[in-house]
């Protein structure tokens, strides 16, 4: 076999490969997800900050079940720990509580390994604000730091799923 040289880049070309290179990478928007709960901001922050209700609510829908029960410790420098197994694969996810203003703000650091079914590993910020509304609660969930669209919009899904279920434990005033 025999190998051939190749040509070598021209000024022009030595600059664009360069500038691309340089670039900044498209910043993916933060996610926003809002919605008003039936229940006292006291009710809606004790969702947060019980394992038994974790075990309740974060679930996902989709053939899904726990491997382990979920562990909440509520403090600032606390963890939430969840493990399941959705569609025979495994994984878990966890984030430690950054703050906790009870009943109005919930802060935390959101991770997930490689084997996140939707891709990993991962690491957002997200704060939740709860919002006395009447006789019911607005939640606002902000999550930031994705680094894939995809993820995004696989978290999006989630957390609109978990506020279904939460609406639903609160209206059968399960907790």
């Amino acid at each position: 076999m025999r190998l051939r040289a190749l040509p070598s880049p021209d000024a022009a070309q030595i600059e664009a490969v360069r500038d691309a290179g340089t670039q900044a990478l498209p910043e993916i928007p933060e996610l926003v997800v809002e919605r008003r709960l039936d229940a006292s901001s006291e009710r809606v922050f004790a969702l947060w900050t019980s394992a038994d209700a974790w075990a309740r609510w974060f679930l996902p829908s989709e053939g899904a079940e726990w491997i382990e029960t979920p562990a909440v410790d509520a403090r600032a420098g606390g963890r939430v720990a969840v493990a399941v197994r959705q569609r025979g694969q495994d994984y878990r996810l966890s984030a430690v509580f950054t703050e906790i203003t009870a009943p109005t703000r919930l802060a935390f650091r959101w991770t997930w390994g490689p084997d996140f079914p939707y891709g990993g590993p991962g690491d957002t910020e997200a704060v939740v604000w709860l919002h006395p509304d009447g006789a019911g609660t607005r939640v606002m969930l902000r999550q930031r730091g994705f680094t894939d669209p995809a993820l995004r919009e696989a978290h999006e899904s989630g957390w609109n799923c978990c506020f279904d279920t939460m609406d639903r434990l609160l209206a059968d005033a399960v907790f």
